[in-house]
């Protein structure tokens, strides 16, 4: 009859024979190791995220800046062109500048 000793020999030897012994640590191990592995694809799609959100917003930003400074523009440009209007409609129904400017006082 074999001992408990002499049984976990000959099992011993066996796993050896077929090559990759797993027991519990080693289980263990490669569990953590693969939630490690995890861990870290997590925390660089995450940084990633980040970053894209991050230039989003830096894009957004310039986008309402010149829409700003476009809109700026645009009033200047129509101050510009309205002045030249009104210059150029005395001059086509031929009004005269006007040589002396005279006030009402209201207090008399």
């Amino acid at each position: 009859m074999l001992t408990a000793n002499q049984v976990i020999s000959i099992k011993n030897r066996e796993n050896t024979k077929n090559g990759l012994v797993l027991g519990p640590k080693s289980l263990k191990l490669m569990m953590i190791v693969f939630f490690g592995i995890l861990v870290l694809f997590y925390l660089a799609q995450n940084a990633q995220g980040a970053t894209k959100k991050y230039d989003v917003n830096t894009l957004k930003t310039e986008k309402e800046e010149l829409i700003t400074q476009k809109e700026q523009l645009e009033v200047e440009a129509a101050r510009l062109q309205s002045l030249g209007k009104v210059e150029e409609g005395s001059k086509t129904n031929n009004l005269t500048p006007v040589k002396e400017i005279e006030t009402l006082d209201s207090t008399k």
